[in-house]
């Protein structure tokens, strides 16, 4: 990560960081699962009722490791794409919300 930083060709950090923050999201969610399926320890964060949310996180993990398999077949154009699809919707939320107030 600081060998592409410093070579100073952003759009390349940009991928990078990008596939690092999806891979760091991906891996996180897999850990709480895991732990909110445990039953090796009483820990006493966990309760018996989270496990109602482990659908909904194995969803985002799907929707998120289909995403990447779908980005590596030619990263570099289809991350810009995505990002671009996520500032749209960002924008619209805004626009929407603003109109509402």
């Amino acid at each position: 990560m600081e060998q592409v930083r410093a070579s100073g060709n952003f759009e390349e950090y940009r991928r990078l960081s990008l596939l690092l923050i999806m891979l760091s999201f991906a891996i996180n969610s897999y850990k709480a699962v895991g732990f909110l399926l445990s039953d090796l320890d009483e820990h006493p964060k966990r309760l018996p009722r989270f496990v109602v949310v482990v659908p909904s996180i194995n969803r985002q993990l799907f929707d998120l490791w289909f995403t990447l398999v779908y980005m590596m077949d030619d990263f570099g154009p289809r991350s810009t794409l995505y990002e671009m699809g996520a500032y749209r919707e960002l924008r619209k939320q805004i626009d929407e919300h603003r109109a509402r107030d």
